[in-house]
């Protein structure tokens, strides 16, 4: 069982030994109640001393440094158990700071299953914080020393240092060169056979607006092997034109073809924001609805169609080679929700449903419990003050 190594690498200790022979595990604790795993770290510290980097806390210095080796004994033994599953306990170890186990645990999960996206989400929202740079860098080098690091074969350093560098580099239409990554570096990256690093070369390309790899990222985003890069190639996608990224989300949704209807699902969930719950309300709608029936929902004709569209995962006047796009089927007043008098849907399965309540559920930020029936009433009274009938 995975859970086995996890527990001799993380506390050298069988989890059904006491707490009192656990490995201590000194962990510092903040006023505000942040817990982080430390290294030569003493109350009244403002900067935290980790195993992998330095996390700033100016504003709330740390309080009190504790052992944190029982409770990690404590939560792998609950896994075993069978009382927390292992996305419970990736969170319980993140919430208790524990770095050392998240980061082992999170790498045997990602190695274990490279669709998982969970690992690299949790140990990317601590390396944003953490600093792994040394203090006497140049700061006009840390941006390349970071990079170097993302190269690391090591899947948490990686990962972790790929969270840490999106923080740092800038817009690349307005920054030096030393503050972002060659587009020839990020194109190479993207080419890897390594998940950790393909995701980390679609992450700095959105936070660097890179334009020219705008069409790339949206074809990556729903043919792109693994769902980590997929999903950190969407988000680049909409931070550098949310318009074309969600109208081309919107179609594959409508009209594509298995399984990238439920791969256009959850890029809208997770990265296109309130107007993605628009596309999501409206196909969500069809559900249930035979070929050619037409009906009327939140003002707008839903009309469901048999036949898939197997042109709408091509970008039209796309290039790979040229520099200049053809961005006319990108206008900004074309919604493609609204085109045409009529919203065409091909009809779909229980499995696309599933995927369009999961893809609300992302966007919500928790499991809601709810089925498409009470989605579509929130959507109707909550975003259009239309109450259902």
């Amino acid at each position: 069982m995975l859970i086995t190594p996890l527990l001799l690498a993380c506390t050298a200790l069988p989890a059904a030994q006491t707490a009192a022979q656990a490995r201590p595990v000194p962990v510092a604790v903040t006023g505000r109640g942040l817990r982080v795993e430390c290294v030569d770290t003493k109350p009244g510290d403002r900067i935290i001393r980790t195993p992998f980097g330095l996390v700033s806390v100016p504003l709330d210095p740390v309080v009190e440094v504790t052992d944190g080796g029982a409770q990690l004994v404590q939560l792998l033994a609950l896994r075993e158990a069978g009382t927390l599953d292992d996305l419970g306990l990736m969170q319980d170890l993140s919430t208790a700071g524990q770095l050392t186990a998240l980061a082992l645990l999170c790498t045997s999960f990602a190695a274990g299953d490279p669709e998982r996206l969970e690992p690299y989400l949790l140990l990317e929202s601590w390396g944003a914080r953490l600093d792994p740079v040394a203090r006497d860098l140049p700061r006009e080098q840390r941006v390349e020393w970071l990079w170097e690091r993302v190269q690391d074969d090591s899947w948490a350093k990686s990962v972790f240092a790929a969270a840490r560098l999106r923080e740092e580099v800038s817009q690349a239409f307005q920054a030096p060169t030393e503050q972002i990554i060659g587009i020839s570096d990020l194109r190479k990256s993207l080419r890897r056979a390594t998940p950790q690093h393909r995701r980390a070369a679609a992450l700095i390309a959105g936070r660097q607006q890179e334009f020219s790899l705008r069409e790339q990222l949206l074809l990556i985003s729903l043919n792109g092997t693994g769902q980590p890069t997929r999903d950190a190639a969407a988000g680049a996608s909409n931070e550098i034109h949310p318009h074309a990224a969600r109208n081309y989300w919107a179609r594959n949704l409508a009209r594509g073809e298995d399984p990238y209807r439920e791969r256009s699902a959850l890029a809208l969930g997770r990265h296109a924001g309130a107007d993605g719950v628009k596309v999501l309300a409206h196909v969500l709608a069809a559900h249930g609805h035979k070929v050619a029936e037409r009906f009327t929902f939140a003002g707008r004709e839903i009309w469901v169609v048999g036949d898939a569209d197997r042109y709408v995962r091509e970008i039209a006047g796309f290039d790979p080679q040229r520099q200049n796009v053809d961005v006319r089927h990108l206008r900004t007043d074309r919604e493609y929700v609204d085109l045409g008098s009529t919203f065409k849907v091909t009809r779909y399965r229980e499995q696309l449903a599933v995927a369009l309540l999961q893809a609300l559920d992302f966007w919500a930020g928790e499991k809601t419990g709810r089925d498409a029936e009470q989605w579509l009433a929130w959507y109707l009274e909550d975003r259009v003050g239309d109450p259902p009938r």
